[in-house]
């Protein structure tokens, strides 16, 4: 195929119960241009390999398929590089092995959108997480309180709204390398968002055409103590990252998350006993922690059976004010 207008970027390991569904959520796409999909298999020893071949044997449209499967395991953030280098459209949208598109319209509503306003880098659209044992209800992202048509940097940096498989670029790093403050962190798509929002608005498309799947292997799923600590570290070196690669231009702002992320780290610690990393963190920011923060850190670091009662006391309250 050439010259897709768009491409899409699927990555994918161990996804054998989901591989399909993602994959035909591309393929049934109903648009008026070309567009290709873009599968790379980080070595799965499961079955992903040999259901992706089967599409690629008898879908009518696997010919828009360009399927990758590496030899050894690279890595998620490896992985999605190298597919991304794969993608040659003028806009690239991701949809990950576990997730799915339910709007046969997506890809044609979105680049209407990025065709027509050209001050735009970035359009998105929401979608439903669901949990796949049903042990939770679904719910839509973004909440309905915090959608709006137009979104700016300044929102990106106070919260990551966006889904990975609701997103689509007007892709800016065809003729130029990808920063590395996408390759050196833990999430990937966060960074891309920032990185075409400093060129360009952040556009939503109101109706949910895709859905995200909450399941033990997921990446972001996972809420395992041992990785707590890294997940928060990562954020606070990731907004160190973009500070620098602003030239602090959203200072301010990128503060006030790496505070939010550092407080708690704080209480973090204390809860994994690491109290002298945490007692070391508290001191670094001592000067910016507010007055409330500072209560809260010296009862949780000197008395945290009491911190914890207070803490379960406040929740058992919240959650009965809502009966």
């Amino acid at each position: 195929m050439k010259n897709p207008l768009v491409s899409v970027c699927m990555i994918t390991y161990n996804h054998e119960k989901y591989i399909r569904e993602a994959i035909e959520g591309v393929l049934m796409q109903k648009t008026n241009f070309d567009f290709e999909l873009v599968v790379a298999n980080d070595c799965s020893p499961d079955n992903s390999d040999n259901i992706v071949t089967e599409i690629l044997n008898n879908h009518p449209k696997a010919n828009r398929i360009k399927y990758f499967r590496h030899g050894k395991n690279m890595g998620g953030i490896s992985n999605f590089i190298f597919a991304l280098n794969q993608c040659t459209g003028k806009y690239i949208a991701l949809c990950e092995g576990d997730d799915y598109w339910t709007d046969p319209y997506k890809l044609q509503k979105q680049v209407d959108f990025l065709e027509a306003n050209e001050e735009y880098t970035l359009c998105f659209h929401l979608v439903e997480y669901f949990y796949q044992n049903n042990e939770k209800p679904s719910y839509i992202n973004p909440a309905k309180k915090f959608q709006k048509r137009d979104y700016s940097i300044y929102d990106l940096i106070r919260e990551n709204f966006i889904s990975t498989c609701s997103t689509m670029y007007r892709w800016q790093f065809h003729d130029l390398p990808l920063p590395e403050l996408f390759s050196n962190h833990l999430v990937a798509d966060y960074p891309l968002h920032f990185l075409h929002a400093t060129k360009g608005k952040i556009g939503m498309i109101p109706e949910v055409m895709g859905r995200y799947r909450i399941h033990q292997g997921g990446v972001w799923s996972l809420t395992a103590e041992e990785i707590a600590v890294k997940r928060l570290k990562d954020a606070i070196s990731m907004y160190n990252d973009f500070n620098v690669y602003t030239n602090e231009k959203y200072s301010t702002f990128i503060d006030e998350r790496i505070y939010y992320f550092e407080r708690y780290l704080m209480h973090r610690y204390i809860n994994d006993n690491l109290f002298k990393e945490s007692m070391k963190l508290f001191r670094m920011r001592k000067e910016g922690v507010s007055v409330k923060d500072q209560f809260r850190f010296y009862l949780h670091y000197y008395f945290p059976n009491l911190y914890s009662f207070l803490r379960m006391i406040k929740n058992w309250t919240k959650n009965r004010s809502l009966y």
